[in-house]
């Protein structure tokens, strides 16, 4: 898991330079790095939503993509959560 997104940093970073975006990944307490499921679409939903966070925020604004496994009794298993921030315009209440 960490390898995608190194990956998903790697090619969305690019797109933040340009709009002079801060863009930073955070990974915090984490044990278990192998996933097991589809990287492929997991790296789909990242690369969708945190595009969609670099494109509607402003130059100077940032971006952050956080990593986080959750406390749990799996044994050699875990559960993250995925936490994605930005500056951007936000959407209404209503919406």
């Amino acid at each position: 898991m960490t390898e995608l997104i190194k990956n998903v940093q790697t090619l969305l970073s690019q797109i933040a330079i340009r709009k002079k975006i801060n863009f930073q990944i955070h990974m915090e307490q984490i044990e278990h790095t192998n996933l097991i499921g589809d990287a492929g679409r997991l790296r789909q939903v990242f690369m969708n939503v945190i595009g969609n966070s670099l494109k509607f925020t402003e130059a100077g604004g940032r971006v952050d993509f956080t990593k986080q496994q959750m406390h749990n009794n799996l044994g050699d298993f875990a559960m993250y959560t995925f936490i994605i921030e930005d500056t951007g315009i936000g959407m209404s209440k209503d919406f």
